[in-house]
């Protein structure tokens, strides 16, 4: 009976310590001035509002949520230690001599995915030819595919 008695004093005594603290953080805050919001001249109204566009056919793949399929994807996974950072340099200089022996950009979307550094390259390898999308794709999986910390995807679909 005694046990009860001081956890139900103890208890109390916690409660009206912890309302009083709340009290005092309310009290000590700054108090907020509300300003009117000021229209802007009709000079800028007009400015601002032909800047509006709807989005076009052709970025409808850009939305958020859209799902856009990829001939490769390289995922970059964590462990509780971060990315690998080598293969992903592995990576750009794959993409870097790519580049250099077909002579023309290689585009790709990087995605970031987690807190710990995690990303997705994902190549749609639309203006190679067969031949190069074939090169490019057994290099990375060469330099990569054996890499605990990195997946490989081939034809897969990714939604932003």
């Amino acid at each position: 009976m005694r046990t009860l008695i001081s956890l139900v004093v103890v208890c109390a005594v916690l409660v009206s310590c912890s309302c009083k603290q709340q009290k005092k953080v309310a009290e000590t805050e700054p108090p907020v001035t509300k300003r009117p919001v000021e229209p802007l001249p009709p000079s800028q109204q007009n400015a601002v509002l032909s800047e509006v566009r709807e989005p076009q056919m052709d970025e409808a793949v850009e939305r958020e949520g859209a799902e856009t399929t990829y001939r490769l994807m390289v995922s970059f996974t964590s462990i509780g230690e971060g990315v690998d950072g080598v293969a992903g340099e592995k990576l750009m200089e794959i993409i870097k001599q790519h580049e250099t022996t077909y002579g023309m950009p290689l585009r790709y979307d990087r995605f970031q995915r987690g807190r710990e550094g995690e990303y997705v390259m994902c190549f749609q390898l639309l203006n190679e030819n067969e031949k190069a999308r074939k090169n490019f794709i057994d290099k990375v999986k060469e330099a990569l595919g054996q890499n605990k910390l990195v997946f490989i995807t081939e034809n897969g679909t990714y939604k932003k």
